[in-house]
C-alpha cells in the first residue's frame, strides 16, 4: 500500500516555492512515508489504549472488560462501514472504466479519469484505516482475554456477574474521585460527596479516611525518606472498597428499596445455553 504520488500535483501549476526538481525530491521521500505510515493507521497506540482507556473506567475488571467490548464494537462497526464503502467504490470504478473505454477524447473523458483517480485514492485510504482498526481489535481482544483470565473471571460471565461486581466498582471509583479532590484542593467536591452518598458513605467519614492516608504518606516520605509506589494507592482504594462495600444498603433503605437487582430481568448465560 503506497501513498499517492506527489508528482501529480504539478498539474496544479501554482506552486511558487517548489520547482519540478523539488517536487521530485519530495515525491521520492513519499516512498518512506508509505512504508512508515503502516506503523500507525490508528487513532491511538496499543500502549495508550491499554494503559489509559482501560483505566479511565474505574479500577475493576468487569468495567475494563466492558470497555474492551465497547471499543471492539465501535471499531468493528467502522470496519464494516469501510468494507461497504470500499465495495461501492470498486463497483463505481468498474462502471466508470467500462464507460471510459468507449468514450472519445473529450472534457467529459478527462473528468471521468480524474474521478477514477480520486476513487482509487479513496480506496487506498479506506484500506489503511481499516487495517488500523484491525490492529486495535487484535490488541483489545488480547487485553480482554488477559484481564478475564488474570482476575479469574469465567469465560461465560454474564450480566448478573457484571452487576454483582458493580457495587465494589462504584465504591472504589467514589473514593478514587474523593482522593483526587483531596490531592488537588484539600476538600471534597460536590460531585464526590454526592457519589459517596449514593452508595451510603458519609462524605465526612470518607474525607477523614483519605486525610489519615495522606498523613501516612507524608510520614512515609519525611520520616522514612521513601516515596510510595502507585500500588500503595491501589491497596488503599481496595481497603476502602472492602470497608464500605455494604454501605449501599443504607442508601437502599433511604430510597425505599428492598432488592437492588431484579434477577429475572437480566441476561444469565447458564440459563440461555
Amino acid at each position: 500500500m503506497q501513498l499517492p504520488s506527489i508528482k501529480n500535483m504539478t498539474e496544479l501549476n501554482y506552486f511558487k516555492s517548489f520547482s519540478d526538481i523539488d517536487l521530485k525530491r519530495i515525491d521520492q521521500g513519499m516512498v518512506e512515508q508509505g512504508r512508515a505510515i503502516k506503523s500507525f493507521g490508528r487513532t491511538n497506540s496499543q500502549v495508550t489504549i491499554k494503559l489509559m482507556s482501560l483505566t479511565m473506567t474505574s479500577a475493576g475488571p468487569y468495567r475494563r472488560l466492558r470497555q474492551c467490548v465497547a471499543e471492539i464494537d465501535k471499531r468493528s462497526a467502522a470496519l464494516h462501514d469501510s468494507a461497504f464503502t470500499s465495495r461501492k467504490k470498486k463497483a463505481e470504478i468498474h462502471w466508470k472504466e467500462k464507460n471510459l473505454s468507449d468514450m472519445p477524447e473529450s472534457l467529459e473523458r478527462d473528468l471521468l479519469e480524474i474521478e477514477l483517480d480520486e476513487l482509487r485514492h479513496q480506496i487506498i485510504e479506506t484500506q489503511r484505516h481499516a487495517e488500523g482498526a484491525l490492529k486495535d481489535i487484535a490488541g483489545l481482544q488480547e487485553a480482554y482475554t488477559q484481564i478475564r483470565d488474570n482476575h479469574g473471571i469465567p469465560e461465560n460471565w454474564d450480566e448478573a456477574d457484571f452487576n454483582n461486581g458493580e457495587l465494589r466498582e462504584h465504591v472504589l471509583a467514589a473514593f478514587q474521585l474523593a482522593y483526587r479532590d483531596m490531592m488537588e484542593r484539600g476538600s471534597l467536591s460536590r460531585s464526590a460527596q454526592e457519589y459517596l452518598e449514593q452508595f451510603g458513605i458519609h462524605p465526612f467519614t470518607a474525607q477523614v479516611c483519605i486525610s489519615d492516608y495522606l498523613l501516612d504518606l507524608n510520614k512515609l516520605a519525611t520520616e522514612n525518606h521513601k516515596l510510595p509506589e502507585v500500588g500503595h494507592l491501589y491497596q488503599f482504594l481496595d481497603a476502602c472498597a472492602d470497608r464500605f462495600g455494604e454501605n449501599y444498603k443504607q442508601a437502599m433503605s433511604r430510597i425505599g428499596l428492598t432488592t437492588l437487582i431484579t434477577e429475572w430481568a437480566q441476561y444469565r448465560e447458564h440459563l440461555r445455553t
